[in-house]
């Protein structure tokens, strides 16, 4: 009988022999190939506890992508289901899952992990918070050296989180990544329960400076420091942008307010016009035809224009963010002051009619 190993189903670069086990292995894990991830574990021992060249272990990569049938191979050949934390990848929302991987959790957890404090706050499991918080240290250090305040907030669990604070978990402890509670809510404001975290460590006396406030749209905050340092009404951040812009780039109008009744420059006269305007939020004018029109100073936030056609339209000072132009065309239009994503267009594109006219190639 031919007790030949199948061949790996995985693509090429996964049966290159210049590629370590290590290597090959996490190469199978990414492509979700239960056969082949058993095919390695079973020709070289111990490599499922093995990382890869770049440092990534194999059952963090399966965590991090809720690949649950690849996690149980690996556990089952030797991987440590506690190294490198693969339960906060596999917890944690992001570009491989929408939602924490439960059955993988639940694997994780059989298999070894502590069910504690620190996963509660993890999960949001508050009846389980709840119960353990009378004899937990709220700041103790777990998983990635971090406090249960730190992964409730980074993974969005805002009761948890408010539970933990009423414990006493002080938010200005450094873990995963260097980064406080702080940092991660603000990291991620553009989160609805991100941004009501960085409103509850504010009301739990974090401080913050004007422009976080503003980011986070926390108008005590706002109002708190500007009525401490009036000055600060047109500081402008790194990224050279003042607090009005900021307010404006999300289409805020009460903040835009708060900061004009503050007394902050408006030259472009955006802040008024968000004021004076009715905004319509996720405008949907796909495939739309719009001639002789005026969009003088208008502000196009969360909108989709695929496909569109403005023909012989004044955009003169008008601000377009997180707006969809895909297939979209502008033609005879007045683009003074025109910026998409903070950039002015007006002077690309008279560099760009430039080298057309020279006869230059693109990138030349």
């Amino acid at each position: 009988m031919d007790h030949t190993p199948p061949p790996l189903a995985v693509d090429g670069s996964a049966q290159d022999p210049a590629l370590s086990p290590a290597d090959r292995l996490l190469l199978a894990v990414r492509a979700a190939d239960v056969a082949a991830v058993r095919s390695l574990c079973e020709r070289h021992p111990g490599l499922a506890a093995q990382p890869s060249s770049g440092g990534r272990l194999p059952l963090v990569e399966a965590a991090d992508r809720a690949l649950l049938e690849v996690a149980r191979v690996l556990l089952d050949a030797g991987a440590d289901p506690r190294a490198g934390d693969p339960l906060l990848l596999a917890a944690h929302p992001g570009p491989h899952k929408q939602a924490p991987a439960l059955p993988l959790i639940e694997l994780l957890l059989a298999r070894g992990v502590p069910d504690d404090i620190f996963v509660h706050a993890l999960l949001g499991r508050l009846a389980a918070l709840r119960q353990a918080l009378p004899s937990a240290d709220v700041n103790a250090r777990g998983p990635a050296s971090s406090t249960a305040l730190f992964l409730a907030v980074w993974n969005g669990q805002v009761e948890a989180a408010r539970l933990l604070l009423a414990a006493g978990a002080d938010p200005r402890l450094v873990c995963r990544n260097g980064q406080t509670a702080w940092q991660v809510a603000l990291a991620h404001a553009w989160s609805p329960p991100h941004r009501e975290l960085g409103h509850l460590l504010l009301e739990h006396g974090v401080e913050c400076t004007l422009h976080e406030a503003c980011v986070l749209s926390h108008l005590p905050s706002v109002r708190r420091l500007l009525a401490a340092q009036p000055e600060l009404v047109d500081s402008v951040n790194d990224a050279g942008r003042t607090p009005l812009d900021l307010a404006v780039l999300a289409a805020d109008v009460e903040l835009a307010r708060v900061l004009l009744d503050a007394g902050a420059s408006d030259p472009s006269l955006h802040g008024r016009v968000l004021i004076a305007a009715q905004p319509t939020r996720a405008g949907r004018f796909a495939r739309s035809l719009f001639r002789d029109c005026s969009f003088d100073t208008a502000l196009f936030h969360d909108c989709n224009f695929k496909d569109t056609v403005l023909s012989n339209v004044n955009l003169s000072g008008a601000k377009l963010v997180n707006v969809n132009l895909s297939g979209a065309r502008i033609e005879d239009a007045f683009i003074k002051g025109l910026t998409i994503y903070g950039i002015e267009v007006e002077p690309l594109l008279a560099q760009e009619l430039r080298r057309r006219a020279a006869g230059e190639k693109p990138g030349a």
